[in-house]
């Protein structure tokens, strides 16, 4: 600065500035650097932020909406079914099975046993349907050359008398049959007597009781030859098993019965009271 030069007035010079009180607490503005932190604030602050992140992640899925569940397809609705059905013919092939050859059952699988029933199902269908299949009836056709003339007719011949068919037997019962073998036994006893001596029998099977009917012949009958016809005819009673027997003549008069008492038969009646009852 030269002499000349006038000097600035003192308000117009610059003043030194003091520096501004700092805040109680505030670190002085030294220049040194900050200060890190404990080791167990940084872990500390790592651990809240690595929960809150889990946290977040837990409430996202819960806000999220459920995924559609896909619906099952027709074939897993009838999978049940048909492993079921596929179960009870495997037992159905295995009874096949043991009815074949080891040699072949072994040789053939499940499939192909299958394959085989179902190919010969499938012929024995067809070969059906084509025996019993009715034919298409037939359509007559009629010559083109015009209707032909009708032959001659002729009058009929005599008729053939014809056999009338002879009517069926009719089928007997058991007890019929039964009576049929016991007349025919006690006809066989009394043939060396007379012919058609014994007109009919009757068997009463819960009385133990037999009952034989002879003609009028047997009043012709000596008295020796009618005991000892009596007695035949007692002795085959018992052999078919009758306890009691009982001779009537055509007019259903007893003539002879079996003993109460005693073993030979008891004669009633040996002869016709008249000629008349005979003969009638």
């Amino acid at each position: 600065m030269t002499e000349n030069q006038p000097n600035p007035p003192e308000s117009a010079q610059p003043q030194p500035q003091t520096p501004a009180p700092q805040a109680s607490g505030a670190p002085a503005a030294t220049g040194l650097p900050p200060q890190k932190p404990s080791l167990v604030k940084t872990l500390s602050i790592k651990t809240l932020r690595g929960t809150i992140g889990v946290l977040e992640k837990a409430v996202a899925k819960l806000e999220a909406p459920p995924p559609a569940q896909p619906q099952p397809s027709v074939f897993d609705k009838l999978r049940p079914v048909l492993l079921s059905l596929w179960n009870g013919w495997v037992v159905v092939l295995d009874t096949i099975r043991s009815f074949l050859p080891a040699s072949l059952s072994q040789k053939l699988p499940n499939w192909g046993l299958t394959s085989t029933i179902a190919g010969l199902l499938a012929l024995v269908i067809w070969t059906g349907s084509a025996l019993f299949s009715e034919k298409p009836p037939e359509v007559a056709k009629l010559p083109t050359g015009g209707v032909p003339t009708p032959p001659e007719l002729s009058a009929p011949s005599a008729p053939v008398p014809v056999e009338p068919a002879p009517e069926p037997v009719p089928e007997l019962t058991p007890e019929q049959r039964l009576i049929a073998s016991i007349q025919e036994q006690v006809t066989d006893v009394t043939t060396q007597y007379a012919d058609g001596l014994i007109q009919s029998v009757e068997a009463n099977f819960q009385g133990s009781l037999l009952v034989v009917k002879v003609s009028d012949d047997w009043y012709t009958l000596k008295n020796g030859r009618q005991d000892k016809l009596a007695k035949e005819m007692l002795q085959r009673a018992k052999d078919l098993d009758f306890s009691r027997l009982k001779i009537l003549d055509s007019q259903s008069v007893v003539v002879a019965r079996s003993p109460v008492i005693g073993t030979d038969m008891v004669l009633l009646k040996r002869r016709v009271t008249s000629p008349e009852a005979l003969t009638s």
